[in-house]
């Protein structure tokens, strides 16, 4: 982020705006540029890319099944990603709860993870379902898309 004694201001706060949203979805923060932090980025703006890139087959659905461009592919690949990253967060939210790891007052440590597995039995829920909640809510607030103002 600091090159040649230069501060690169709009990717530290990209980064403080997708930590600060990361900790009230999933409860935690990423270390960016390493591991998991890593992946998440590299996710966030592939989804990006994604999302503003032209696809002739919207335009013209005739050529549909060629996916000329790959974006059907890359979507496919970006979904198997999300699906396992956020799964796995899931999954760790259930085994704390498990194994009783609590706030005070015995009331689970609340964010956005914790609230749809208490919502989970009561609305049925299921894991796809709260993926995609998930994934929707932690790559598309305001507070991330600010970057796009730098």
């Amino acid at each position: 982020m600091c090159e040649n004694g230069k501060v690169e201001v709009k990717r530290v706060l990209h980064f403080g705006a997708l930590n600060n949203l990361m900790m009230s979805v999933f409860g935690r923060s990423f270390d960016f540029g390493k591991g998991e932090g890593l992946e998440l980025e590299e996710m966030v703006n592939e989804g990006y890319e994604l999302l503003g890139s032209l696809n002739w087959s919207d335009h013209l659905p005739f050529l549909g099944w060629l996916d000329l461009q790959g974006v059907r592919r890359r979507c496919r690949v970006l979904v198997g990603k999300v699906n396992v990253f956020v799964g796995r967060i899931i999954e760790e939210h259930r085994l704390k709860r498990v194994a009783g790891v609590e706030g005070d007052g015995g009331v689970t440590v609340g964010d956005f993870v914790d609230v749809l597995l208490d919502l989970e039995k009561e609305q049925k829920l299921t894991d796809s379902e709260m993926i995609a909640v998930l994934w929707v809510r932690s790559s598309s607030s305001p507070s991330v898309n600010c970057d796009f103002m730098f």
